[in-house]
């Protein structure tokens, strides 16, 4: 359970560190292209670690955090091709970033549906914010923005946005440990 609670409690740090991220891309319109492609590949890099780091934690992975692996590998292969390929076009960062917040919705669809078969009674707000952050992931992969600017403060925006859903996730999963722990044996 201890465990449990200090891997929630790291990752909500990481959620705040991609609100200072969001706040930065909002803020700081004058950076280039290239260099938005580095902050987003190294955010998207830093949650595939730690997805990995869940997953090996202490022996939760067979438990919990048994499918953070395929979230993990995809996770720092995106972020490193962001980071090591920096695009010279908005469209291919909002794809990028749009992906992986696609991706990384689709796999909290695993809870959803454990939640669900459990009769557990937070699976309707864990489906609303898989929902969301899917919906968040396709808008910013279809941009219906033309601007720089408006582009990156869009992906500024859905960073806050869906890392302060993830935290509500995590403080959920946090207070709700016992039962959730139980759910996933």
């Amino acid at each position: 359970m201890n465990r449990f609670y200090r891997l929630m409690n790291i990752t909500v740090f990481m959620y705040l560190f991609d609100i200072m991220v969001g706040i930065s891309l909002i803020y700081f319109t004058d950076f280039s292209i290239k260099v938005c492609s580095v902050l987003v590949g190294t955010v998207i890099t830093v949650h595939g670690l730690f997805s990995l780091i869940r997953y090996l934690y202490d022996g939760l992975a067979s438990t919990i955090f048994k499918g953070e692996i395929v979230n993990s590998v995809a996770s720092i292969v995106l972020g490193l091709f962001g980071i090591f390929y920096p695009f010279d076009t908005l469209s291919l960062l909002g794809i990028l970033f749009g992906l992986w917040l696609t991706f990384y919705a689709l796999y909290k669809i695993h809870y959803l549906i454990k939640l669900f078969k459990n009769n557990d009674e937070i699976y309707p707000l864990v489906g609303f914010i898989c929902l969301l952050e899917i919906i968040m992931g396709v808008v910013v992969i279809i941009n219906p923005f033309s601007s720089f600017m408006l582009a990156t403060k869009l992906t500024g925006y859905f960073l806050i946005a869906t890392s302060l859903l993830d935290v509500m996730y995590c403080l959920l999963f946090k207070k709700r440990a016992k039962q959730l722990l139980k759910i996933f044996e």
